[in-house]
This record gives C-alpha cells, sequence and structure tokens, in this order.
C-alpha cells in the first residue's frame, strides 16, 4: 500500500522560524509557504526533513510558531498529506555529510522555485540531504484567514522548560486578533524538537474539530482559513536589501545597541526628529531646539522613595523632557506597586525642579549684586557718575549686565516652569505594552510609538537623508523588522526577502 492509500489520522506539528540558524541562514522551512513550478506544494519537516514510522501516520500538518511557554499559534495547514519516500531514513549526525541515496531521490523529484532548482537554493549551504518531507495539491494549503488566531496550549505535564534566546520574544499577547481560537491539549510540549507528532486520539479529535469542520473550510465571510498556496512571484522591481552591520550582528534585535543607534541619529539630525516627534504629536506640542540626548541616565534621586533605574533616552529641547523606553525584547518592568515608567517619570519631575530650584538661587544671587552694586552707584555724586573711567563707569556696566543676566534668568525660570515631561513607549508593532502600565497617575500616561510610526514617516520624509547617508540607510532598514503585527510576519518576510533574493541572484548567473 503506498502512502496515497493508507488509513491516516494523525497530525504533526512544525515549528517555524525558530533557533539560532535563521539568523545567518535561509531557514528551509521558506518552502512551506510556498507552490513549486510544478504545481505542487511541498513541505519540509524540521529540523532535518526526515521522520521515522509516525511520520507515516498524519495526515495533516500545522505550521506552528512558539508563542510562550507550552503555546504556539497556527500560521498555516497543509491536509491530506503525501509523504516523500526518501524521506522516511535515518540521517547521520553530521548532516553535512551527504547521505547520496536520499539525496538522489530528491532531486529525482525536479522542485523548482522561480525557474531555479531547490538544490541551487539550499545545497550550497551544507545544510541537509533531505529537501523536501512531504507535498500536498495545492488545494489542500491553509492559512488562518486575517485576524482569525489558532493558539495550542499544552496542558500536561511538561517537563521544565527553558525559554532560550532564541525564543524569548515570540511571545505576543494572544488577545491581538479579531477571531482567537484556543484548543487546549493533555498532551506535553516537546520543547526540545521542532517537530511534534500527535496520534493520541483525543487530541487528534480536538484538533480535527477546527482543521476539517465543514463550517470552517466553506467560503463564507464566517471561514476561519481560507486556501492560499502561492506559488513564487519575484516582481521585476524587486531589489535586495543591502546586508549592514545591523544585520550580520543583529544589533536591531538588541535593545541598547538599537538604541545607541537611535541616539547617535537623533543628535545628528536633530531638526529631523524634531519635525517628526512635532507631526507625531500633531502639533500639540512646541518643543524647540534639541538641547541634549542622554543614554542610560542613572534615574535614581538621592533620598526620594520611587525613582531609579536607567532612562533608555532622555531629550532635553528648549520646552520639553521626552523620556522614550524602548521595549524591543522586554517588557514594562513593574516592581512592587510602581511601574519603571512611573519612576522615570517621578526622576524628571525632580529634575525639573531641582533645575528650577537652581536657577531661582542663582536668580537670588544675581538680584543680590544687583542691588548692591546699584546702591553703589547711586551713593555716588552727581559728578562722580559722570565721570570718564574709574568706579562709577565700571559699576555703571555691571548694573546694565546684570540687569540682562537676571531678564534672562526670569525668562528661563519661566520657560522651565512650562517645560512639558513627555513619556514616550517605543516598541515593535508585534510587542504592543499593556494600557494600564502606561498610566503615571490619573491624569497622565505615556504615549504609545509603534516602529511602523518612525519607519513610514522617514520613508515619506528623509528620502535625501537615506539616499546620502549609508549608515543611516542601514539603520532605517533594520527597524522594518519591528513594523509588522505579528512577530512570526516579521521573520517571515525576512526569510521570504532572502528567498526571493536567492533565486534572483541564481537566475542571473544562470
Amino acid at each position: 500500500m503506498n502512502n496515497h492509500e493508507e488509513n491516516k489520522k494523525g497530525i504533526v506539528l512544525n515549528r517555524m522560524y525558530t533557533g539560532s540558524y535563521l539568523s545567518t541562514n535561509l531557514g528551509h522551512e521558506v518552502i512551506n509557504m510556498f507552490q513549486a513550478d510544478n504545481g505542487k506544494h511541498y513541505l519540509y519537516l524540521n529540523a532535518k526533513g526526515n521522520f521515522s514510522d509516525s511520520g507515516k501516520k498524519v495526515s495533516t500538518m500545522l505550521l506552528v510558531r512558539h508563542i510562550e511557554k507550552n503555546k504556539v499559534e497556527v500560521v498555516g495547514m497543509a491536509k491530506n498529506l503525501k509523504y516523500v519516500e526518501s524521506a522516511f531514513c535515518t540521517l547521520p549526525r553530521d548532516i553535512a555529510r551527504v547521505n547520496e541515496d536520499v539525496r538522489k531521490d530528491q532531486l529525482g523529484l525536479q522542485i523548482r522555485y522561480g525557474g531555479v532548482s531547490i538544490e541551487k537554493i539550499f545545497g550550497t549551504q551544507g545544510q541537509q540531504s533531505v529537501y523536501v518531507s512531504y507535498w500536498v495539491e495545492p488545494k489542500d494549503f491553509y492559512r488562518p484567514k486575517f485576524g482569525n488566531r489558532l493558539i495550542i496550549e499544552f496542558t500536561g505535564k511538561s517537563e521544565t522548560y527553558l525559554v532560550t534566546s532564541d525564543e524569548s520574544r515570540e511571545n505576543e499577547s494572544c488577545d491581538n486578533g479579531n477571531n482567537i481560537k484556543t484548543i487546549k491539549l493533555n498532551e506535553n510540549f516537546a520543547s526540545t524538537s521542532l517537530h511534534q507528532f500527535i496520534l493520541d486520539d483525543d487530541s487528534v479529535n480536538k484538533l480535527e474539530d477546527i482543521c476539517n469542520h465543514d463550517d470552517n473550510l466553506k467560503g463564507d465571510k464566517e471561514n476561519f482559513w481560507e486556501c492560499k498556496s502561492e506559488m513564487i512571484y519575484i516582481p521585476k522591481d524587486f531589489e535586495e536589501r543591502e546586508i549592514s552591520l545591523f544585520d550580520i550582528c543583529q544589533l536591531q534585535k538588541d535593545e541598547n545597541k538599537f538604541s545607541n543607534a537611535l541616539s547617535y541619529f537623533m543628535q545628528k539630525y536633530p531638526k529631523l526628529w524634531i519635525k517628526f516627534l512635532e507631526e507625531y504629536f500633531e502639533k500639540k506640542y512646541s518643543f524647540g531646539e534639541i538641547i541634549s540626548v542622554s543614554r542610560e541616565e542613572n534615574a535614581k534621586v538621592d533620598g526620594k522613595d520611587n525613582t531609579g533605574g536607567r532612562i533608555d533616552l532622555l531629550i532635553r529641547t528648549e520646552n520639553s523632557y521626552i523620556i522614550i523606553e524602548n521595549k524591543i525584547d522586554s517588557d514594562i518592568i513593574v516592581e512592587g506597586n510602581i511601574t519603571q515608567l512611573q519612576r522615570y517619570y517621578n526622576y524628571v519631575e525632580c529634575l525639573k525642579k531641582g533645575e528650577q530650584n537652581r536657577l531661582e538661587k542663582y536668580e537670588e544671587k544675581l538680584k543680590h549684586k544687583y542691588n548692591k552694586r546699584n546702591n553703589q552707584y547711586n551713593g555716588l555724586s552727581d559728578i562722580a557718575q559722570q565721570k570718564n573711567g574709574g568706579w562709577a563707569e565700571r559699576w555703571k556696566n555691571d548694573i546694565v549686565i546684570l540687569e540682562k543676566k537676571l531678564e534672562v534668568t526670569k525668562s528661563n525660570i519661566e520657560k522651565l516652569k512650562l517645560r512639558k515631561v513627555i513619556g514616550v513607549v517605543l516598541y515593535p508593532d508585534y510587542n504592543k505594552p499593556d494600557e494600564v502600565l502606561l498610566k503615571i497617575d490619573d491624569s497622565n500616561k505615556y504615549n504609545k510609538l509603534p516602529y511602523s510610526e518612525i519607519y513610514n514617516w522617514l520613508k515619506d520624509n528623509a528620502k535625501d537623508t537615506l539616499s546620502n547617508d549609508a549608515n543611516f540607510k542601514a539603520f532605517y532598514n533594520a527597524m522594518k523588522q519591528h513594523t509588522f503585527k505579528y512577530r512570526s510576519e516579521s521573520l517571515y518576510e525576512e526569510m521570504k526577502e532572502t528567498f526571493f533574493s536567492r533565486i534572483k541572484e541564481l537566475s542571473i548567473n544562470n
């Protein structure tokens, strides 16, 4: 009996977009989202493409991504799986050592994407001899419709699970979506494997309920799934993004280093960023010029409770203090009954009061000097006052200078009193902060600034700067991955871009 005729019911969960390998390489799993040139939709089973007896027992593959401990989200579904015979094998530990029999059979399938053979796309990487594991007809490949989310939660007695650095920020709030379905399985989460076979009847039935229910597969507006198997189409104007140190060193994923870059370009192009801020706040504030941009400013005030920590960026302008907390790979910290955002706000308020007190003390000293010098001058006779040179002329000049200083100091004090303290949380679109944690008090809260706002604004308003400054352009490009609503979208777009670039390059060279 061939694999087309076997009575199969099991389900395999195939974990996508994970592992340090994807940081510097094209993940083979990218093919899972595209149809090959021959019309078939091939699937690669992470991590090496091969499978054992269990792999023959599955009829459905759910493409999933890790979102948090013991939870995955379904990003695609392939039904009526047909397995590739050569994928049923045992590979050597050293996967760079090619299994010639497997490789020969795999190449015999003559799979191409965008006119380029799968061997040329991936074969030079020394990754594997298994290029595909299963295939389905295009009509059997589905994705959740936009706004729909399917979450699988493992509720069995799980092993101790340590979230790795590669996965630690896959966790997105599961409440972002229009239609969320959660299925709880009484199974342990296979944390050490990139795929997991679900063969238990009870678990399979739970998953099949959402995978096979007729109401879900009909073409009405209530449809949870959409049939979406796309062939490779590379637009003529597609341009490969230049690789920079941001990509090589993965700087865009490091909050501190990305904040360093942001601080640098704010100081280099202050007028550009002031223009952005004014438009972002819809002209609510008049910021004036940027005075300084501080990184990791110590927010502790001696003798003051509810202060402390380090502010990512503190921008001082003529008319404001702008606190920017960058949250790429972290959440807002809560200690006791106060958040880090509240502590930073309290610090800046103290900073503002401290500067005001210093100016007021300085004003008092100026007044004292002015009154003293004025009394000295007025104590002179008319003749002495009109005499050129000597003490009278010096004192008269002193009075004029002190009057100007007093005028400026008084003006600065009034400006300082009006200087706004503005809090901003800068975040990737896929890591939206909790609204509750943004509150400072009943009348004040931090403003939400998604990276997409900056990215799109720079695209329209900084064309010349982007063209003339390669480093700024690299920073801009690095920002793109933080503009997607879901982390999986970001990872998928990165992989797709690399996939398209590889195909285009190979097409040109051939």
